[in-house]
């Protein structure tokens, strides 16, 4: 008979993408017009494939990845891998239960960072008790006692005016949030999404958030990790500890569309943190107060101890996967102190109670923490080659070193005594003096100990990493950020002299040495250097011309000749002296001079001697190409597949000016020093004390950019050492676009950021090389909008401490008030241009992208700017874009949240500077089911061979009406009301596809072409449905005796029918029978057709018409058993769940079987007489 035309394939794959967004198509397995749920043969492509690492170029910072599982639950998908952050790890970092660098990605968090007291603060007042009582205008005009009854308890950290900063990471959502002053959530999200949270009944603590993405998923977070001072009080004024929730996890997810849902659930373990919170000195700087010039050191350490949550269980809404993560109970963590500190020791993915496979990390402690060094997949006697980790030698020491340069990474300075680095003061009187500190700086070496070096799969491919020190030559926050700047270099300049003839003569021995000091810096020319000056020697003879004749050493300004610098050489009863002191030396030449004249005369060795050194850091005649900052960024990147030389990439970070200057930038640079007040009361006034007091660590915000305090401007990627296989190049914005606003003054408010405009490509550059000429490919250059918000605060502190206080001395607060911005960008203009094989001939095409609406945060047009010269306007409507009036399922999508659906889709092409004509147009309408999932009703298309004018077209309007040249392209006529799996939809000529589901409806196991989902029916008896059959027996499970999966049905249980059928249509029923006779009652039966025999079994198919129901009954076995029209075609499919397709019977009743390892990887194909069509035997190295 011949067939109806079905749905071009085209057509498909667009009804199939707007159906199924998440999941794809793959073209080579696409046969009989297929959606892409309908499962694919087993390949085994993938087997030599090794991960290629990709790197946030702008940050320098490889994203190593190692997968590990999916969990698949309907439309909902949550990825169970580990990653590594190879940006360094500082001192005070404690390992996961992971190791020290890794992370278990599973699931989501939201976290936050505290500003003043956390906003649900359990005690003091937080900030959202703050503003049920207070407001920042009242704050702002109050005066007097007013005044100071308000700064006072912020000034003291008991009460909050600060809104803190919230962080959402799951699913598709990376978003920030904050409260305002009115108590709403303001949003900074690409995704339009709905946040609410949950507080405890007696108090103000946060307990639960809920987070709606713009697809309709909701994401719970209902239990948090919790942060407690063990040691340390908000002040002295408020005395009581800190305690709050550092983070909620997420605990389930639960589909619109399906209802499906997966839970998290957590067991909970503490770990104590202690360091080094503040170390400081304070120099005396009046005369009157106390302390000492040199200063008074003081320490304090801070203990807090973490109560965290370690994921414990995964397990979804249908009970077929459950994945269960195990800790090491019998030997537990050595490199953290608290309870329940183990680390993770399997994670079991289960099916029902069927083990399918488990994978077992191992660890040591060479990194200095906890150190992953493998994980194995296993099941049974199976196993796969592990992953391997080779890291750099060395390791990370105790969190209470004092090795570590500024931003907390290890620099092997172990001579450090305290943290506050070097510094100088310059006093009232013009004198300078020069304190000695600790050395801040960052080392390569000790930095990159314990680091990543190298992953090798279970391929035995690998990738081999190398690292090098971060480096900027711009820094926003500098007042004077000259283009030009120098290398500095410590020099060492010495002298030696001793006199070698005997007696006391006229003639010195003298030695010099010129040097000189350089400044390039026009804006300060009286800019001074420290010198320290080292001399030692011996006067050995206390006599005649008594300190006249003693050895001396004296530093010249050779300018004007004369000594500014004068060390004699004391007798010291003939034993060496030592002299060290530093000099503060402006610009210019000098010459140190080292001079005696005696030596005994009788034979004796002993003799008149000086010798001296300066040492200095001073300025070069070379132009400074890179500061060296704190942090790891990626060098090479060595990929191999185990059997070929590696590939090598290449990352450079200079600027493309040729200078050789890093293209690196800072928001600032820390700041250590400050001048801090005391006041005591005197009488009946106040007496003010200052103190230039040093820190141990920055008084500010040295800001962040993309998580990392340095960004860069561009980065080269070379594909070979040299290019040899071509190079690209990137350029972004980073701070020197975009600066933070440093605040430099007490009480250092964080800054006003655009931290959100930085790290966005602005251009790329692909080259090929020819010859030794590299050769441009093709150029993207792209801009951006930005989105952003401002959420008003106010820090307070005390600037003078001490003295009176009250209304008549409001001065002694410093009150700063400031916008927290939180923001986010999107995509503006995209221009891309071609070259030929020559680099000429330049194609270039643009696209301009339109987000119209404000109310959501969806793409409305693009403009597209074809090399043909044609600009193409595509506009697209949104749930969002309707009135609340327009339909229930529109309405309802608001409601839900599901506002990324499109309605609307139309393409015009511009043919004047005012007139568009329209292309094509699609629309989408929707519909509610019974269980309140929102799914596809219709789609119609326009598709005219001849443009439409603008005036002859009438859009998709409020009143739920559209334009008459829509044809109906897809009606979607039904749905399973439980998972919302599409069952039955018409295509544009009228013929029906329909489905059949089990499993628990998570896999199809039948499609059928040309018909009605009322009309067809499909079992082979392997899980919980039926197939659109009736039957009370129950299945028995023999793997050895089906001819499909693992289950036959005997009719001795129960006879098997089919009701609602049609008494019109002619059917077909096949079955494999085994055993005694098999009867089918109902309608008029036509001739029996015997197919083969396999295993026993033997299929028989024949025709039925004139009825409403059918019944088989007998008593034999069987299996596979379907009904459908005879102008139909049905394929149908058994699965073991979670591991893949294990058979496909087609419309001929042809069955091709898939078997797999234990591993659940594809092993055997075999044809339907048992011959093996492909053959995968797993060999690795």
């Amino acid at each position: 008979m011949k067939r109806k035309k079905i749905m071009s394939f085209s057509r498909l794959l667009c009804l199939l993408i707007l159906l199924y967004p998440n999941l794809t198509l793959k073209g080579q397995d696409v046969t009989g017009y297929r959606p892409n749920f309908l499962p694919v043969s087993p390949d085994a492509s993938q087997l030599f494939k090794y991960i290629d690492i990709p790197v946030n170029l702008y940050t320098g910072v490889p994203n190593i990845q190692v997968p590990l599982y999916e969990i698949s639950e309907n439309d909902l998908k949550l990825p169970i891998a580990l990653s590594y952050h190879a940006s360094g790890n500082r001192v005070a970092d404690d390992a996961t239960l992971v190791g020290l660098g890794w992370n278990l990605n599973a699931g989501g968090l939201i976290s936050r960072q505290v500003r003043g007291l956390p906003d649900d603060s359990k005690v003091g007042v937080g900030f959202l008790r703050y503003i049920t009582n207070h407001s920042i205008v009242a704050i702002q005009s109050a005066t007097g006692q007013a005044k100071d009854d308000l700064l006072d308890p912020l000034s003291y950290g008991c009460q909050d005016a600060e809104p803190d900063l919230f962080y959402i990471n799951v699913g598709n959502i990376s978003a920030t949030f904050s409260f305002d002053w009115d108590g709403s959530i303001k949003i900074a999200s690409k995704n339009k999404i709905k946040i609410t949270y949950s507080k405890e009944t007696s108090g103000n603590q946060i307990t639960a958030w809920q987070v709606v993405d713009e697809d309709g998923t909701i994401y719970q977070f209902n239990t948090s990790e919790t942060s407690v001072s063990q040691n340390a009080q908000i002040s002295n004024f408020c005395n009581y500890k800190v305690e709050f929730n550092s983070g909620w996890l997420l605990t389930k997810i639960t589909s619109p569309r399906s209802g499906a849902y997966i839970t998290l659930s957590y067991d909970g373990y503490s770990i104590n943190q202690g360091w080094h919170s503040l170390e400081s000195i304070s120099h005396k700087l009046d005369g009157q107060c106390s302390g000492t010039i040199q200063g008074m050191i003081s320490s304090s350490y801070s203990d807090f101890t973490v109560y965290g949550l370690r994921l414990k269980q995964i397990k979804t809404s249908s009970n077929v996967t459950t994945v269960n993560f195990g800790v090491n109970t019998a030997t537990p963590r050595t490199d953290v102190t608290g309870v329940n500190n183990y680390s993770l020791d399997s994670i079991k993915v289960y099916n029902g109670n069927k083990l399918l496979k488990e994978f077992n990390p191992v660890y040591d402690y060479s990194a200095g923490r906890l150190t992953l060094r493998s994980i194995k997949e296993k099941n049974g006697s199976l196993s796969k080659n592990p992953y391997l980790f080779d890291y750099y030698t060395g390791g990370i020491g105790s969190k209470l070193s004092k090795a570590i340069d500024y931003l907390g990474y290890a620099n092997g300075a172990t001579s450090n005594q305290y943290l506050f680095p070097p510094s100088k003061l310059t006093l009232g009187t013009g004198e300078e003096l020069y304190f000695t500190g600790a050395n801040r700086n960052p080392d390569s070496a000790a930095t990159c100990g314990g680091m990543l070096k190298k992953i090798t799969y279970p391929t035995r491919g690998y990738d081999d990493f190398e690292y090098e020190l971060n480096d900027y030559i711009y820094n926003a926050s500098a007042s004077s950020n000259p283009i030009t700047r120098y290398e500095t270099m410590s020099m060492v300049v010495s002298c030696n002299a001793a006199y070698g003839t005997g007696g006391i003569t006229s003639n010195w021995v003298v030695t010099t040495k010129n040097f000189s000091i350089v400044n390039h810096d026009i804006t300060q020319p009286l800019k001074t250097f420290p010198v320290e000056i080292n001399v030692s020697g011996n006067e050995f003879f206390n006599g005649p011309g008594g300190g006249a004749y003693n050895p001396y050493v004296e530093i010249i300004n050779l300018a004007t000749g004369l000594a500014i610098y004068h060390q004699g050489i004391s007798w010291n009863n003939e034993n060496q002296s030592n002299y060290n002191t530093i000099k503060f030396l402006t610009a210019g030449n000098y010459q140190i001079k080292c001079a005696a004249r005696y030596k005994e005369s009788s034979g004796s060795m002993r003799a008149d001697w000086a010798s001296a050194y300066v040492s200095y850091e001073g300025e070069t005649e070379n132009i400074l190409k890179a500061i060296k900052c704190p942090g790891l960024r990626i060098k090479t990147i060595k990929t191999s597949d185990g059997l070929n030389s590696p590939i090598v990439k290449r990352y450079d970070y200079k600027l493309t000016d040729g200078s050789g200057r890093s293209s690196g930038a800072i928001y600032a640079e820390p700041v250590y020093e400050t001048t801090t007040y005391q006041r005591i009361q005197d009488g009946q006034v106040n007496f003010q004390c200052s103190y230039f007091t040093r820190l141990g660590n920055s008084w500010i915000v040295t800001g962040s950019t993309q998580g990392s305090h340095v960004g860069y401007d561009a980065v080269t990627v070379f594909s070979g050492n040299n290019g040899e296989n071509g190079k690209s190049l990137y350029l972004f914005d980073s701070p020197h676009n975009y600066p933070d606003n440093i605040h430099l003054e007490f009480p250092y408010q964080p800054p006003l950021t655009q931290a959100f405009k930085t790290g966005l490509l602005k251009k790329q550059i692909d080259y090929s090389l020819s010859g030794t000429t590299f050769i441009p490919v093709k150029v993207k250059a792209n801009t951006y909008d930005y989105i952003s918000q401002d959420i008003q605060a106010l820090k307070v502190g005390v600037k003078y401490p001490g003295g009176f206080s009250g209304a008549a001395y409001l001065d002694r607060y410093a009150e700063a008030y400031y916008n927290s911005t939180i923001g986010y960008a999107r995509i503006k203009q995209e221009i891309d241009t071609l070259y030929d094989v020559n680099g000429k001939n330049p194609f270039v095409s643009s696209k301009k992208y339109f987000y119209d609406n404000p109310s959501h945060a969806q793409l409305t047009r693009t403009i597209e700017n074809t090399s043909k010269g044609d600009e193409i306007v595509i506009k697209r409507t949104y749930p969002l874009d309707y009135t609340t009036s327009i339909s229930v399922p529109i309405n309802a999508m608001k409601t839900q949240n599901v506002v990324n659906e499109t309605i609307e889709n139309q393409v015009w092409k511009k043919i004047s500077a005012s007139d568009s004509s329209l292309i094509s147009s699609s629309l989408t309408k929707y519909k509610q089911l019974s269980n309140g999932a929102i799914v596809p009703d219709k789609s119609y298309q326009i598709e005219n061979s001849a443009l439409i004018a603008k005036e002859s077209f009438a859009p998709y309007a409020n009143n739920d009406t559209f334009d008459s040249k829509y044809k109906l392209n897809t009606s979607f006529d039904l749905y399973d009301n439980t998972n919302a799996n599409l069952i039955q939809y018409t295509n544009f000529e009228g013929a029906p596809v329909s489905y059949k589901w089990d499993y628990t409806l998570q896999y199809p196991i039948a499609e059928c072409v040309n018909a009605q989902e009322k009309d067809i029916a499909f079992t082979s008896f392997e899980a919980d449905g039926k197939g659109g059959w009736t039957f009370t027996g129950v299945s028995t499970t023999s793997p050895t005796n089906t001819v499909t999966g693992k289950n036959y049905y005997s009719l001795a249980a129960g006879a098997i029918t089919k009701t609602g059928l049609t008494s019109t249509i002619k059917y077909v029923v096949s079955y494999w029978a085994k055993g005694a006779s098999i009867t089918i009652t109902g309608g008029t039966l036509g001739s029996l057709f015997t197919g083969r025999t396999y295993n026993g079994y033997t299929y028989y198919e024949r025709t039925i018409t004139g009825t409403t129901s059918i019944s088989i009954s007998g008593s034999g076995q069987l299996d596979d058993i379907r009904i459908h029209p005879d102008n139909a075609q049905m394929t149908t499919y058994t699965f073991d769940p979670l591991v893949g397709i294990t058979s496909k019977t087609d419309s001929k009743g042809q069955v091709n079987y898939f078997t797999y390892d234990e591993l659940q990887r594809f092993s055997l194909a075999k044809d339907q007489d048992g011959n093996i069509i492909k053959h995968f035997i797993y060999h690795y190295k």
